[in-house]
C-alpha cells in the first residue's frame, strides 16, 4: 500500500517519545494513547503579537507528544545523566557566560526528579593530536591562513578516547560503591545518558550502551565562514571539520539546540533527521538582579540620569569582542541617529582607544553593574554580523530591554521581530552595506516612548517565560525521558511498520481492520508498538478512538536519486531508514519486526543490518508483480505497456528479496503464495522465509431473510477510494455498465461507501446519477439496503476484503474474475468481465430478488467456514507464535 493521496500536513508534527516533560496537565483523546500538550510557553500572550504567530519559536507552534503505553509495564526506570563540557563548569564567563547557570540547573535535577542522579565529567584535557599541531604550525609559518587542529578526526578521536576512559573509570567507581550492577539499581532499570554541552569534538567514541544528547548552538558547516575564527579555512580543514560533525551526528540520539538556524543547518548539512532535534534557547547569562545591589559608577549614573531628564534616548552596546561585534557599525549608526535625534550611547567591555567624546565606555563591569545598566537604556544594539545563540540579547531581554539587531544567525529564535525588539535584514561581511546602516538609523530615529514602552513589556513577559533556565531545563529533561523510555523498550517488543494506524472504533478499509485484528493476536503475547505515517487518514484514527500504542512520523520521503528510483518502480515505502532514525533504538531492541504491505519490505536490508537477531514477518496484502502485470495489459501504448511491464520485473526482484531475507511471509490466499516467485537459496540462514497463507479476519452476520424491499433497487460499491483500482474500478462501472443497467431499470441506485475520493472522480460519479456516502459509520445498514454490491474490479491484487464482507451479510455479490481471486471457486457470486455480461449478472439478481436472497443465505454459512476472525486467529497464531 503506498501513500498516494494521503499527503502530510505543511507543518510536519514531531512525533515524540515524551515521559513528563511539562506541568502542564495534557488533554488525553478517549480511547486513544495520544497526548496533546499545551506548552508552557503559550499560557499568555505577548502584548503586541498576534495570537497566530509562533509563541514558542519552537519546532511547531502545536505539537503532538506521543508514549508508547506499553502493556503490563512494570520495571520503574532511573536515569544516570553524565554532564559533560570541555569548558570550566565554574567559570562564569565560560561560552558566552551559558555553562555556569546551564550545569547549575541540570545539577539541580538530581534534587527536584527521585529518578534521576547527575554526574559532573571533568574536561577533556589531551593535546591536539601531533600531526594537527605540525600541520598547524606549518600552516602559521607559511601563512597559509586559519588551521582548527581540535576539529580534525586526528584530534577528536584522541579527545574521544580520553571521555570514554573517564566516564568508565567513573562509572565502575560508582557502581563499586552503591553495589548496584551497571544496568540494574535494586529494583529499577538504569539508563545512562551523556548531556555534551559544546563538545561535538569530544563524543565520536563513546561505548555504545551510553545514549547521548548533545547541547549546541550551531554545526560546523553554520559556522563555516560566518564567525571570524572559522574563515579563511582551507579545503582540507573544511573537509576535516565537516567529518568530525557528522560522525559526531552518527552517535547523537538527541539534539537540544539554541535555535532553529542551528536545527536547520543539522537537518540540512548534517542529514540528522528532525525527530531528533529539539530547540530551546539559552537562558540569560547575566540575571537580573535587585537594583539595590548593583555597583554604578557615579559618573556613569550622572550621565543616564541627565538623559532621562532630557528624553534623550539611551542606546547601550555591550561587547567582549569589538570587531565580531560590529563596534565601527555601531558607533556609525549611533553617530548618523544623533544628527536626527538626541542619543546617549553607552559602550561596555572592550573598546578601543580615542572613543568619540559622545560615547560612555565603561569597561568590563561586573554583572550587578551590567544589570543596572540593561534596567537604565532603552535599546540594546547589537549589529553583529555573527551570532548564534546571542546570550547578551537573552540578558537584555531579561531585563525589559527591547533590541536592536542585524536578522543572522540563531538571532531569530530569540528577538521577535516587532514585538520585541527590530531585526535588521543584513549583508554578507564584516562592514555591512550602505543600506543596512541606513535602516538602523531609520529603527533608532523613529522609536517614540510608546513603542518602546509596549516592546520592554513584551521582551520582559516573554523572556520570563521562554528564555529562562527554568524552561531551558525542561526541555531537556523532556529529551532525556524521551532517550530513557526508547532505551528501556522491552526486548521482547514487537515494532509493527505500516502505513495503516488502525482504530478500533471504525476502520476506513480493510487494510485497516486487518491492521487492528493482527495488532491484537501479536499483543496477546508481546508488546507491540505500531509506527505509522503522519497523514491525514492516521489523524482520523486517532480522532475515532480505539488506537493501539504507536508512534506517527511524519515522512520526509526519498531524495534525489531515490524519489527517481520509486518514481520508476512504482512502489515505494511510506517511512524510510531516514524516518524510522526516531525509532532506532525501538527497532535495534526488538525481538520481532513486522511489516505491513510490500512497499514496506524495502526497509528489510537496512533493519537486518540495524537488528540481525529481530525475527522478521513481512505481510503481502497483494502480490505487486501480479498488480503491475495487470496494469501493463490495460495501459494504452507501448511506453506505458513497457514501464508497467518494468515495474513488474521489478517487484518481482522485491519479492524474491523479501524471500532471502524475512524469516515469514504472509499472505492472504492460496493464489497469492503459487504467485510468489521461485525462492532464491543463500538468503542471510541459507534458507527461504517461511510462506503462511492467513485468511481474511473479515466478520459479519448475515442479514435477516426474506426482507421486504423498500424503494427502488440499490446497488452498493464499498472501497478506499484513495486506492487507484478502486478508483479505476467504479469508473469502469460508471461509464460502461451502469448505463446498460438503465436501460432496463432506470430506477436503480448506486450507493458508493468509502473515503479517499478525488475532487474529479467525485463530480463525474455525481454527473452519472452515482451516490457518494463518503465514510460511514455502521455499514451494516447500507448492507441491510442493498440489492446486490457490485465489485467491479479489474485491477489490483490479493484477496478483496469487500468481497468477503459482502457475502458474509448474504448481500448477492456481482464481480469481475480479480474480484473473486482467492474467495473460493467462483460458485459463491456471480462473475463477469465484460460490460455486457456484468450489467446481465446484476439484472438477473434484480430481477428474481428472492431466488438471489436465498442463494446468499447459503454462500453466507459456506464463507463463514472459511473465513472470519477464529480462522484468522488460528493462522496468525502459528506465524506469531
Amino acid at each position: 500500500m503506498g501513500c498516494r493521496r494521503d499527503p502530510v500536513p505543511p507543518a510536519r508534527m514531531m512525533p515524540f517519545i515524551m515521559g513528563q516533560p511539562y506541568r502542564v496537565p495534557p488533554t488525553v483523546l478517549p480511547g486513544s494513547s495520544t497526548l496533546r500538550i499545551r506548552k508552557a510557553c503559550e499560557n499568555e500572550p505577548i502584548p503586541g503579537r498576534p495570537s497566530q504567530s509562533k509563541p514558542c519559536r519552537g519546532r511547531a507552534v502545536s505539537q503532538w507528544w506521543r508514549e508508547p503505553e506499553w502493556p503490563g509495564k512494570e520495571k520503574s526506570v532511573a536515569v544516570r545523566l553524565w554532564l559533560y563540557t570541555p569548558w570550566a563548569p565554574a567559570d562564569p564567563s565560560a561560552w558566552s557566560g551559558v555553562v555556569a547557570p546551564m550545569v547549575n540547573v541540570v545539577q539541580a535535577l538530581a534534587g527536584t526528579q527521585p529518578d534521576v542522579e547527575v554526574h559532573l565529567l571533568d574536561p577533556v584535557t589531551v593535546r591536539d593530536a601531533p600531526v594537527e599541531r605540525l600541520r598547524a604550525r606549518i600552516r602559521g609559518l607559511t601563512g597559509g591562513g586559519r588551521t582548527l587542529p581540535r576539529h580534525t578526526p586526528a584530534t577528536a578521536r584522541r579527545r574521544s578516547r580520553a571521555l570514554r576512559a573517564e566516564y568508565l573509570r567513573r562509572r565502575a567507581r560508582l557502581t563499586a560503591s552503591s553495589g548496584d550492577t551497571g544496568d540494574l539499581q535494586g529494583d529499577r532499570e538504569v539508563v545512562d545518558v551523556m548531556v555534551a554541552v559544546a563538545a561535538s569534538t569530544d563524543v565520536l567514541d563513546l561505548p555504545p550502551e551510553l545514549h547521548l544528547i548533545q547541547v549546541t548552538d550551531a554545526t560546523f558547516h553554520a559556522l563555516d565562514g560566518f564567525y571570524p575564527m572559522f574563515r579563511d579555512l582551507g579545503p582540507g580543514d573544511r573537509r576535516r571539520g565537516r567529518a568530525v560533525e557528522h560522525a559526531a551526528a552518527q552517535r547523537t540520539d538527541r539534539y537540544l539546540v539554541a535555535s532553529e538556524w542551528a536545527a536547520r543547518s543539522l537537518t540540512k548539512d548534517v542529514g540528522v533527521p528532525p525527530e531528533r532535534i529539539h530547540v530551546a534557547p539559552f537562558g540569560p547569562g547575566v540575571p537580573a538582579v535587585p537594583s539595590r545591589s548593583t555597583r554604578t559608577d557615579p559618573a556613569d549614573q550622572r550621565e543616564v540620569g541627565a538623559a532621562e531628564a532630557a528624553g534623550h534616548l539611551k542606546v547601550l552596546f555591550v561587547s567582549s569582542d569589538w570587531v565580531r561585534k560590529g563596534g565601527d557599525r555601531a558607533l556609525a549608526v549611533v553617530e548618523a541617529g544623533r544628527r536626527r535625534r538626541p542619543v546617549v550611547f553607552t559602550v561596555v567591555g572592550d573598546v578601543p582607544e580615542h572613543l568619540p567624546e559622545w560615547v560612555t565606555g565603561t569597561g568590563r563591569v561586573d554583572r550587578g553593574h551590567l544589570s543596572e545598566l540593561y534596567r537604565r537604556h532603552d535599546v540594546l544594539l547589537e549589529p553583529a554580523r555573527a551570532n548564534a545563540a546571542g546570550v547578551v540579547m537573552t540578558d537584555a531581554l531579561t531585563h525589559g530591554l527591547p533590541v536592536l539587531a542585524a536578522k543572522v544567525g540563531g538571532v531569530e529564535s530569540i528577538v521577535i521581530d516587532g514585538v520585541t525588539g527590530w531585526l535588521v535584514t543584513g549583508t554578507d561581511g564584516d562592514t555591512g552595506s550602505e543600506e543596512e546602516a541606513a535602516a538602523y538609523v531609520e529603527v533608532l530615529t523613529s522609536l517614540d516612548r510608546a513603542r518602546l514602552d509596549a516592546a520592554a513589556q513584551a521582551a520582559r513577559m516573554d523572556a520570563s517565560r521562554r528564555l529562562t533556565w527554568t524552561a531551558w531545563v525542561e526541555r531537556l529533561s523532556a529529551v532525556v525521558h524521551e532517550v530513557a523510555v526508547e532505551a528501556t523498550a522491552p526486548r521482547g517488543s514487537a515494532v509493527m511498520i505500516s502505513p495503516v494506524l488502525p482504530s478500533a472504533v471504525a476502520q476506513e478499509s480493510a487494510g485497516e481492520l486487518f491492521a487492528l485484528r493482527l495488532h491484537q493476536v501479536i499483543a496477546k503475547n508481546r508488546r507491540v508498538l505500531t509506527v505509522a505515517v503522519d497523514g491525514p487518514a492516521n489523524g482520523r484514527a486517532v480522532a475515532r478512538g480505539g488506537t493501539p500504542p504507536h508512534r506517527l512520523i511524519a515522512p520526509h520521503g526519498p531524495n534525489g536519486a531515490s524519489r527517481l528510483w520509486w518514481r520508476v518502480a512504482g512502489m515505494h515505502p511510506c517511512l524510510t531508514p531516514r524516518d524510522l532514525e526516531t525509532v532506532r533504538g525501538l527497532l535495534t531492541r526488538a525481538a520481532l519486526i513486522d511489516l505491513q504491505w510490500e512497499e514496506q519490505a524495502a526497509l528489510l536490508p537496512w533493519l537486518r543490518r540495524l537488528n540481525p537477531t529481530a525475527r522478521i514477518v513481512v505481510t503481502l496484502h497483494d502480490v505487486l508483480s501480479q498488480r503491475f502485470e495487470r496494469q501493463s495489459r490495460l495501459a494504452t501504448g507501448p511506453l506505458r505497456t513497457v514501464a508497467w511491464r518494468g515495474r513488474a520485473f521489478l517487484a518481482r526482484r522485491l519479492e524474491r528479496q523479501i524471500l532471502a531475507t524475512a524469516d515469514e511471509v504472509i499472505v492472504l490466499s492460496r493464489k497469492d503464495a503459487d504467485l510468489l516467485p521461485a525462492p532464491v537459496h543463500g538468503g542471510r540462514t541459507g534458507t527461504t522465509a517461511r510462506v503462511s497463507v492467513v485468511p481474511a479476519p473479515v466478520s459479519g452476520q448475515p442479514r435477516e431473510k426474506d426482507r421486504a424491499p423498500e424503494g427502488p433497487p440499490r446497488l452498493l460499491f464499498v472501497g478506499y477510494m484513495a486506492r487507484w483500482e478502486n478508483e479505476h474500478a467504479i469508473l469502469w462501472f460508471a461509464r460502461e455498465v451502469l448505463p446498460l443497467i438503465r436501460q432496463a431499470v432506470p430506477e436503480v441506485v448506486v450507493s458508493v461507501v468509502g473515503e479517499g475520493r478525488r475532487d474529479p472522480v467525485a463530480r463525474e460519479l455525481e454527473a452519472a446519477g452515482v451516490e457518494l456516502l463518503g465514510y460511514v459509520e455502521d455499514l451494516d445498514v447500507q448492507y441491510r439496503a442493498a440489492s446486490a454490491v457490485v465489485v467491479p474490479l479489474r485491477l489490483g491484487a490479493g484477496v478483496k476484503f469487500k468481497v468477503v464482507e459482502a457475502m458474509l451479510r448474504a448481500v448477492p455479490v456481482v464481480t469481475t474474475s480479480v474480484g473473486m481471486e482467492g474467495v473460493g471457486d467462483g460458485s459463491w457470486a456471480r462473475v463477469a468481465d465484460t460490460p455486457p455480461e456484468f450489467a446481465a449478472e446484476v439484472l438477473e439478481v434484480l430481477a428474481a430478488p428472492a431466488a438471489a436472497e436465498q442463494r446468499a443465505q447459503t454462500v453466507a454459512r459456506e464463507v463463514a467456514e472459511v473465513f472470519g476472525p477464529e480462522a484468522f486467529d488460528v493462522a496468525v497464531g502459528r506465524v506469531y507464535r
